[in-house]
C-alpha cells in the first residue's frame, strides 16, 4: 500500500471514531459603530457538508440557542436552510468591536433559544407576503414590481408609499430589458423569523416586447429583515451566461411620479431640500433618501437622485453603471423610518460598515485542527533546521484552507483536508509545505519567495488571483479570488467588448517557479470564446522577491478590435489580517488621504495629476499593509481607482490607456511593472518602498544626492519663509506685499495673479502686454526682499480668440469623436487642453516663459495646471503621438521644461519653475509645487514621506474667516510646517488681524530657524505620542470641509548628518501635555544611541538633556502653539 493510501485510510478511522459535534462555532468582526442597536450577521455554508461534518441526520431550522464564545451572553440565533446552503442569521451586540466568536447549538442545547424583545413578523396575503418591523411594513407583491418594494407603509403615521421599480440593463444597440417585465419571475420566503425575514425575488430581464437577450441575464435579489432594526438589507446578484457590454446596469430605481415625497437630503442629516421639478440628477457618495415630513426612505452608498416631476418623474437610485462581466453584485441597505432624527440615524449607518463581516462557520473538529495546525507551524518558526524555513509555507496553506472555507467550499471537505495536512506536517515537513488544498474544477498554483505568496487558480476557461499572503506577518491579504486583468475593447461601430483573466478562453497554460531567492510565473491566454476576438493573445509574467510580484501584461492583437485600455490587476476585494475593522485605504490625492475601514473611499486617480500624484495605493493596518503600485519609468497615463469597501475588504486596481486605442489590431505591453507587494503596516513604509524605486529608475528624480537636499534649486527659494497671494496692477499689490515682508522681517515670495490686460482664464494665452507698470512693479518687491513669480497657464487655449480659430485648434487634444477637449471654469469661456506633444504648443509657452524671464525680470513663473490637471488622451494622429495612451503627454512636458531650465539658467541661476499640484513625474524640472487643492478631512503626508527634501511645496488655500478661528489656522499652516512646506500663499493683510498675524508670525520664523531640514532632509517614521486623545474638529471654510485631527500633530525628520528634528503643532486652543516615545531602533538607529536635546520656539530654543536609548520625555504645549525638538547624536 502507498504511503498516501495509508494517511487516506488513517483519515477515514480518525472520522468514524470521532464524536458528533453539538455546536458550530461562528467567527465575524463586528465594526466600531453604534449605528444599529446590534449588529445583523450572516454567516452561509454548504449545508450538506456541514451536516456530514455534524454527524447529523439532519440540520434544524429555525430559532437556536447562541451565547458569545468570550464572555458566555446568551444570543438570538437563527438557522435556515436555503437551497443547498446552510445560513445562520443573529443580532451581535455592538461591543467589543473587532473579530468575535460564538457558538450555535445545533443539538444537545444548554439552554432554550433566545427570542428577541422585538420580533420581524410575517403574513401571507394570498401570493403576496407583507414583513413588519419597528419603523415599516413593506408588501411584497408578484403583481406590483414582481415582488420587489410593492408597497412601503410607514405606520407611524399611516403613509403608504407605491414605488415603481425600475431595475433594468440598457445597451445601445439591443435597447432596455427590465426585471419587472418577466412573466415567470419568482418570489420565495427563504427565511420567516423570528429574527430574521428574508424574501428572495428571481427575474430575468425582459424588454417591452417580452424578448430576452441572447446572453440570458437575470437577477436573485435578497430582502433581509431584521428584528427590531429600522433598516433592509437588499442584496442582489446579477448574472447573465457569457460576458456582454451593457452600457447601463440600474440597480434599485426607485421611482414615483407624484408628491409621495416632498423634499430629498444626502449626506447632511440638517438639510432637506424641497423638490423644485428641475429637471436636475443630484449625487451623493454616501447616503441619499426620500423625505415627507417625519417620513424618511433612505438608501446607503452612492446614490442619485432625480428631481423631474413632469418630466421622466422623481427617484431615488442606487449603483448604475456599465458591465461587462459575467456576474455582479450588490448591496444596498434601506433606512424605512418616521421616527425623530431618522436622517441622523441614516448617516450614522451609513458611516461605516452595517453589520458583521468575513463572518466564517467552523465546526470544534475543524477549529481543533486548525489550532493545531497553527501550534506546529508556530513551533517550525523557532527551528533552525529545514522546518524553520518552511513554516511560512505551511500557514500559508492553513490560511488557503480557512479561505476555501469562507469561500463556501463544504465543511467536511475542509476538515478532511485539514487532517491530511496535519498528517503530512507530523510525517513529511517538505510535503506539507508543497501540499495544495482542493479545488473545484481547477487547479491551484503557488509560488512564493518566503515574504510573499501568490496563488492561481486555473480553471477550464481562465485563471483568477487566489491569494496574496503576507508571509512575514502571516496573513491572507486577499478577500476573494480576483481578476488578473481586464482587456476593454471596441470595434469600428464603437461597439464595446470586455476579455477578464477568470473566463471566455479556450486556451490557457500556466506554470510556476522558483524558491526563497525569487520565484517567476508565467500564463498564456489563447483564442477568447467571444464573436471575433479569437485571434488574441495574452501573456502574463510575474517575478517574486523581496516581498514585491511585479507583473507585466503583452496582448498580441490580430483582429478588426482596438483594444481601449488594460486593468492590471482588478483585485476587488483586499483585506489585512482578520478584521477590517482597523484597516484603512491611503490613496495619492495631493499630499495623500487615508480612508479608515475603507468607508467614503469611492476614488478615480488621474496619474500623473493633483488627484493622483503617485500611482500608488495602501490597504493597510498597524501590522501589515498590501501595496499596488505602477512602477513605470514613463509615468504612462493611467487610472488608479478604489471603491467603498465591501463586506470582504477594498476594491483596488489600476487601469491603463491603451496606446492607438480606436486603431483596429493594435497591440498593447504593460508600461513599466505594475507591483503588488507585502510592506510593514502603517502608512511610511510604503512610500519608503516606492521611494526606493524612484531613486534607482525614475528619470524625474531630482539631481544630487539621492537622499538629501536638491542642488539644482536656486538657495534663495529654500530661504522663503512665506508666501503671500494677490492679483491686479503694481498699485494694488506692491504695497501690501512690501509691508507683509516689512513684518515678517524674512525672506518672502509673492504669486501674482492677472498681471496682464486680459481677464483671468479669459484669451489665453494671450499675456501680454502687461498691466502698466508691471516691470516697475516687480523691480520694487524684489528691492524690497519679495520674490516674484507670476501666473500662467501651461495647458488651455482660449477657443473664442482669433488665434485659436485660425491657427491654435489644429494643436488642441481630441477626444475619439474628433472633437477638441474643452474646459470650463470660472470666466464661463471655453478652453481648450492644447497637446503637449506637437511643437507648437511648446513653442508658445516657450516664449511666454522667457519674455518673463528675460524681459520683465521675473525670479520665477508658475505654469499653472501642469502638475494638477490629467493628461488629456489625445486621438489626432497629426500629432505624432500614438493616439489614447502611453507616456508621451509627461515626455511633450519633460522636452519643454528641460529646454526651459537650460534656457533660464543661461540668464541667471537663480531663476525657477513652478505649477499647481504635485504631480511627480515632473518633480526634476520644476523647483516647488503649490499645494494649495490638498485639503478636508484624512490627509497624510505620503507625498513629503517619498520625495522629502527632493521637491519643495507650498502654501494653501485660505480664507480670511480663517483667520477668526485659531483651530482652523492651526490646522491649515500647522499640517505645513510639519510638513515641510513653505507657509502661507495667501492676502498680505493677515499682518493687521490681532491673533492670525502674530500667530502666522511665530510659526514662519519658527519654520524658517529650521528650515535646513526642509530643504536638506527626509522624512522619517512618524513619532509616538502617547496621550495624544484629544481630537479636534475644525471648519476649514472652503467648500463645507473640515478636518478632524489629533490635538497634537507631528513628524519626524533627519538630515545626512545624523540629526533629527520633531517638528509639532498643537492646533487645539486647549493647553496639551503628551509624551514623546523615542526609540532610536526605529529610525534604524542602534538601541542606544545618544542624542542631546533641545526644544525650539518662535523666540529661542531650550536644553533639555542628553537622551540615551529609549526615552520617554512629556511635551506640554499651550493653545496653538507650535514647537519643535531637535535632537543631535553623540559622536
Amino acid at each position: 500500500m502507498t504511503r498516501t493510501a495509508t494517511i487516506y485510510v488513517a483519515l477515514l478511522v480518525a472520522a468514524s471514531v470521532a464524536l458528533a459535534d453539538d455546536f458550530v462555532i461562528i467567527r465575524a468582526d463586528v465594526p466600531a459603530t453604534t449605528a444599529l442597536k446590534f449588529s445583523p450577521l450572516i454567516a452561509s455554508t454548504d449545508a450538506e457538508g456541514l451536516r456530514q461534518a455534524m454527524e447529523t441526520a439532519q440540520l434544524p431550522q429555525g430559532a437556536l440557542y447562541a451565547e458569545d464564545t468570550a464572555s458566555g451572553q446568551s444570543l438570538s440565533a437563527q438557522l435556515n436552510l436555503i437551497g443547498d446552503r446552510a445560513q445562520f442569521a443573529a443580532l451581535l451586540p455592538n461591543q467589543p468591536a473587532g473579530r468575535r466568536e460564538i457558538r450555535v447549538w445545533l443539538q444537545n442545547a444548554p439552554h432554550e433559544p433566545s427570542v428577541p424583545d422585538e420580533q420581524v413578523s410575517l403574513a401571507r396575503e394570498g401570493d403576496a407576503v407583507v414583513v413588519g418591523g419597528p419603523t415599516y411594513e413593506v408588501r411584497h407583491d408578484p403583481a406590483r414590481n414582481i415582488g420587489i418594494l410593492s408597497q412601503i407603509t410607514f405606520p407611524e403615521t399611516g403613509k403608504v408609499f407605491t414605488p415603481s421599480i425600475g431595475d433594468r440593463l440598457y445597451s445601445k444597440e439591443a435597447g432596455g430589458f427590465y426585471l419587472r417585465n418577466d412573466p415567470r419571475a419568482e418570489l420565495e420566503v427563504a427565511a420567516d423569523g423570528p429574527l430574521m425575514v428574508e424574501v428572495r425575488v428571481s427575474a430575468r430581464y425582459v424588454s417591452g416586447a417580452g424578448a430576452v437577450p441572447e446572453t440570458e441575464p437575470q437577477a436573485v435579489y435578497a430582502l433581509r429583515y431584521w428584528a427590531g432594526l429600522p433598516v433592509v438589507a437588499i442584496e442582489a446578484q446579477v448574472t447573465q451566461g457569457q460576458p456582454m457590454a451593457w452600457n447601463e446596469l440600474h440597480f434599485l430605481e426607485v421611482h414615483f411620479k407624484d408628491d409621495s415625497f416632498t423634499h430629498f437630503a444626502q449626506d447632511d442629516p440638517s438639510v432637506a431640500i424641497p423638490f423644485a421639478d428641475d429637471k436636475q440628477g443630484h449625487r451623493s457618495p454616501r447616503w441619499g433618501a426620500l423625505v415627507e415630513g417625519p417620513n424618511v426612505l433612505g438608501m446607503t452608498g452612492n446614490t442619485l437622485i432625480y428631481d423631474g416631476l413632469n418630466d421622466y418623474g422623481r427617484y431615488l437610485h442606487g449603483p448604475w453603471e456599465a458591465w461587462t462581466t459575467d456576474r455582479i453584485d450588490y448591496t444596498r441597505w434601506l433606512l424605512i423610518s418616521s421616527e425623530d432624527e431618522a436622517l441622523q440615524a441614516l448617516d450614522a449607518v451609513a458611516s461605516g460598515t452595517v453589520g458583521a463581516g468575513n463572518a466564517v462557520v467552523l465546526t470544534e473538529g475543524l477549529l481543533v485542527a486548525f489550532d493545531e495546525l497553527a501550534t506546529t507551524a508556530q513551533d517550525w518558526m523557532l527551528r533552525s533546521d529545514q522546518r524553520g524555513l518552511l513554516a511560512g509555507a505551511l500557514n500559508w496553506r492553513v490560511t488557503l484552507l480557512r479561505a476555501a472555507l469562507e469561500q463556501g467550499r463544504p465543511v467536511n471537505e475542509v476538515l478532511t483536508a485539514a487532517r491530511q495536512l496535519q498528517e503530512l506536517a507530523a510525517n513529511d515537513p517538505s510535503r506539507a509545505a508543497t501540499w495544495l488544498p482542493p479545488t473545484d474544477g481547477g487547479r491551484l498554483l503557488l509560488a512564493d519567495d518566503g515574504k510573499l505568496g501568490v496563488g492561481l487558480l486555473q480553471t477550464g476557461t481562465g485563471i483568477q488571483l487566489a491569494s496574496l499572503y503576507d508571509m512575514v506577518a502571516g496573513r491572507e491579504m486577499l478577500g476573494a479570488a480576483s481578476e488578473l486583468f481586464r482587456i476593454t475593447l471596441t470595434d469600428a461601430d464603437g461597439s464595446p467588448a470586455s476579455l477578464a483573466s477568470s473566463d471566455g478562453w479556450s486556451g490557457m497554460r500556466a506554470s510556476a517557479s522558483g524558491n526563497t531567492a525569487g520565484a517567476a510565473i508565467e500564463a498564456s491566454f489563447e483564442r477568447p470564446l467571444q464573436d471575433g476576438l479569437s485571434n488574441i493573445i495574452a501573456r502574463l509574467t510575474c517575478a517574486i522577491s523581496g516581498g514585491e510580484s511585479r507583473w507585466s501584461l503583452s496582448v498580441e492583437n490580430d483582429t478588426r478590435w482596438s483594444i481601449d485600455a488594460v486593468t492590471l490587476p482588478e483585485l476587488h476585494s483586499v483585506r489585512i489580517g482578520n478584521s477590517q475593522s482597523d484597516d484603512s485605504l491611503y490613496v495619492p490625492q495631493g499630499y495623500g488621504r487615508e480612508y479608515p475601514d475603507g468607508m467614503g473611499a469611492r476614488y478615480v486617480g488621474y496619474y500623473p495629476s493633483g488627484t493622483c500624484a503617485l500611482p500608488m495605493l495602501l490597504v493597510s493596518d498597524e501590522t501589515s499593509g498590501l501595496y499596488l503600485c505602477a512602477h513605470d519609468a514613463d509615468a504612462s497615463a493611467r487610472m488608479i481607482n478604489s471603491d467603498n469597501a465591501t463586506s470582504l475588504g477594498i476594491p483596488l486596481d489600476i487601469e491603463e490607456p491603451a496606446p492607438n486605442a480606436s486603431v483596429a489590431g493594435n497591440d498593447f505591453a504593460t508600461a513599466g511593472d505594475v507591483v503588488i507587494a507585502r510592506v510593514d503596516g502603517g502608512w511610511y513604509p510604503a512610500t519608503q518602498t516606492y521611494r526606493a524605486w524612484l531613486q534607482e529608475s525614475a528619470p524625474w528624480w531630482p539631481e544630487g544626492d539621492p537622499d538629501y537636499g536638491r542642488p539644482d534649486r536656486p538657495e534663495w527659494l529654500n530661504d522663503i519663509a512665506a508666501w503671500v497671494l494677490t492679483s491686479g496692477g503694481p498699485e494694488n499689490v506692491v504695497e501690501p506685499t512690501r509691508r507683509f515682508r516689512e513684518y515678517m522681517g524674512l525672506p518672502c515670495a509673492i504669486h501674482w495673479y492677472s498681471w496682464h490686460q486680459i481677464p483671468f482664464d479669459n484669451d489665453y494665452p494671450h499675456y501680454f502686454p502687461t498691466k502698466e507698470g508691471f516691470r516697475e512693479g516687480v523691480a520694487e518687491l524684489q528691492e524690497a526682499g519679495v520674490r516674484v513669480t507670476p501666473y500662467i497657464n501651461g495647458r488651455l487655449w482660449d477657443t473664442d480668440t482669433e488665434s485659436f480659430q485660425q491657427t491654435a485648434f489644429q494643436y488642441a487634444t481630441r477626444d475619439r469623436d474628433g472633437e477638441p477637449y474643452i474646459e470650463v471654469y470660472g470666466s464661463g469661456e471655453r478652453l481648450a487642453a492644447m497637446c503637449i506633444a506637437t511643437e507648437f504648443w511648446r513653442e508658445t509657452l516657450h516664449e511666454i516663459v522667457m519674455r518673463l524671464m528675460t524681459e520683465f525680470n521675473v525670479d520665477g513663473v508658475y505654469m499653472d495646471q501642469i502638475g494638477a490637471a490629467r493628461p488629456r488622451l489625445c486621438f489626432d494622429p497629426s500629432h505624432g503621438h500614438p493616439l489614447s495612451g502611453g507616456g508621451w503627454w509627461t515626455d511633450g512636458y519633460w522636452t519643454l521644461l528641460e529646454r526651459i531650465q537650460e534656457d533660464i539658467a543661461e540668464v541667471s541661476p537663480d531663476k525657477m519653475l513652478t505649477t499647481e499640484s504635485n504631480a511627480e513625474a515632473y518633480a526634476r524640472w520644476f523647483d516647488t509645487y503649490l499645494m494649495c487643492n490638498s485639503l478636508g478631512d484624512g490627509l497624510v503626508p505620503l507625498f513629503p514621506a517619498v520625495y522629502g527634501s527632493k521637491v519643495l511645496g507650498f502654501g494653501r488655500y485660505m480664507s480670511a474667516e480663517d483667520w477668526d478661528a485659531p483651530e482652523s489656522l492651526a490646522q491649515k499652516q500647522g499640517q505645513l510646517f510639519i510638513w515641510g512646506t513653505q507657509l502661507w500663499w495667501s492676502q498680505p493683510g493677515v499682518i493687521d488681524h490681532a491673533f492670525a498675524g502674530p500667530w502666522l508670525r511665530d510659526l514662519v520664523r519658527l519654520r524658517y530657524s529650521v528650515r535646513e531640514f526642509f530643504n536638506e532632509g527626509r522624512m522619517l517614521p512618524p513619532p509616538v505620542l502617547q496621550g495624544n486623545d484629544t481630537l479636534v474638529r475644525a471648519d476649514w471654510h472652503r467648500r463645507d470641509l473640515s478636518a478632524t485631527t489629533p490635538a497634537v500633530i507631528a513628524t519626524t525628520w533627519g538630515v545626512a548628518d545624523g540629526r533629527i528634528l520633531i517638528p509639532m503643532v498643537n492646533v487645539s486652543q486647549e493647553p496639551q501635555t503628551v509624551t514623546l516615545g523615542f526609540d532610536p531602533r526605529s529610525l534604524g538607529l542602534e538601541a542606544g544611541a545618544a542624542f542631546t536635546a533641545e526644544r525650539i520656539g518662535p523666540r529661542g530654543a531650550s536644553a533639555l538633556g542628553t537622551w540615551t536609548g529609549y526615552t520617554r520625555h512629556e511635551i506640554a504645549l499651550d493653545g496653538v502653539e507650535p514647537a519643535a525638538l531637535l535632537l543631535t547624536p553623540l559622536r
